[in-house]
């Protein structure tokens, strides 16, 4: 996006290219492949260099705006690291696209191991890739935390919120489907003993 970004500033692809350490090729190449991703021509040539099309226009935007969103962000990183050198961050100029969805990934499911099941990657892959991302931004992105699992204490606990089972129990009565996802893990069960019941009472609940 960068080399994209880059020449769509200067109508230059030699340009865009030397600016981004990139042979020309390499540049022409980058473009034409993120073109076929997006299924819409971005640059057109007239005369001696290159405009931007309509949709180019509107993606150069959105690109703009996104790589000045990782700079900051690497910015707000080392601030928050405790980081006092003046160095510019180059998060920016050298993270991957496939890095930032394993960013992504990771931060929305809270796991390796799930992140790669969301990837269709093995958990050794995006793990060395949330360690190359680190590498890149000069700070520890990702820390291990342990949380309780589901208990069946905390179904029963009057003082948890409206009460997980009362919950249950009012919307059971709205004979509505209620839908359940759970993630396994060694050694423990799918389900807390108090829903165990409620496969063997139909028609008011069911489990699939």
């Amino acid at each position: 996006m960068r080399v994209f970004l880059e020449a769509a500033r200067t109508g230059s692809v030699s340009l865009a290219a030397e600016r981004c350490h990139l042979s020309q090729p390499a540049a022409t190449q980058a473009i034409t492949r993120l073109e076929s991703d997006l299924g819409a021509p971005l640059l057109i040539r007239r005369r001696q260099q290159f405009s931007l099309t309509n949709c180019g226009a509107a993606f150069e935007r959105r690109v703009a705006a996104a790589l000045n969103h990782l700079h900051d962000g690497a910015r707000a990183a080392l601030r928050a690291n405790g980081e006092t050198s003046r160095r510019r961050p180059t998060f920016d100029h050298s993270v991957t696209a496939a890095q930032l969805r394993n960013l992504i990934a990771i931060a929305d499911t809270g796991s390796f191991t799930v992140a790669a099941r969301k990837l269709g990657l093995s958990q050794p892959t995006v793990h060395r890739t949330a360690r190359s991302l680190e590498a890149i931004a000069g700070v520890p992105l990702f820390t291990q935390v342990r949380k309780p699992l589901f208990s069946e204490q905390s179904w029963h606990n009057p003082k948890s919120g409206r009460g997980l089972k009362k919950s249950a129990e009012n919307w059971a009565r709205t004979r509505a489907p209620l839908c359940l996802e759970a993630c396994l893990w060694p050694g423990r069960q799918l389900f807390p003993k108090p829903f165990t019941p409620w496969s063997v009472r139909p028609p008011a609940y069911r489990c699939a």
